[in-house]
């Protein structure tokens, strides 16, 4: 099962759920769509920051979907077809720079530290709070991958003027 949701034609942001509970999927969807809305009312973030919501219900689904397509990715620990862990990896292996978040139940505590210790940006128990707790973990999550990418792009300049630098130096030491 494959269902998309769009907030908005400019999107910039696509959002990947795996979770194979319908009913789960749908909540996280609306909780994504709500928490997104009152950032909008706000002012906190603009038409063009909209994002679009994919829902796939199986890891193979996942496992199939364009890598491209990835800004954030949601999983369930536990699927009917393999589990989070297997799709952290993937998403690592092919996208480092993809945040992946896995969501579970309270009495799971220790998939959740096991989760980040694996790299996961977050783990999100499924408590009855994700109206609240979802927006706010995305938020996080795709802040920390613009300061990384920022982070990235003012090392690769640094070491460019640190080669440049050593280029000149030695022209002027051959002087």
């Amino acid at each position: 099962m494959r269902t998309q949701f769009h907030t908005d034609d400019q999107m910039r942001r696509r959002v990947f759920i795996v979770e194979g509970d319908p009913i789960v999927a749908q909540h996280l969807v609306a909780a994504l769509l709500t928490g997104e809305k009152q950032q909008l009312d706000s002012g906190r973030i603009g038409a063009s920051e909209m994002v679009e919501c994919t829902v796939v219900s199986s890891q193979r689904e996942f496992l199939e979907s364009d890598p491209a397509l990835w800004d954030i990715v949601i999983t369930a620990s536990n699927l009917h077809d393999g589990n989070g862990f297997e799709i952290l990896s993937f998403v690592q292996g092919l996208r480092p720079d993809v945040p992946v978040i896995l969501t579970g139940d309270p009495d799971e505590a220790d998939g959740a530290v096991e989760a980040i210790r694996a790299g996961a940006a977050d783990y999100l128990m499924l408590t009855g709070h994700e109206m609240i707790t979802l927006p706010v973990t995305i938020q996080k999550s795709l802040a920390l991958q613009v300061i990384r990418s920022e982070n990235d792009d003012l090392h690769a300049d640094l070491s460019q003027s640190l080669s440049e630098l050593g280029v000149a130096n030695r022209e002027l030491q051959l002087m």
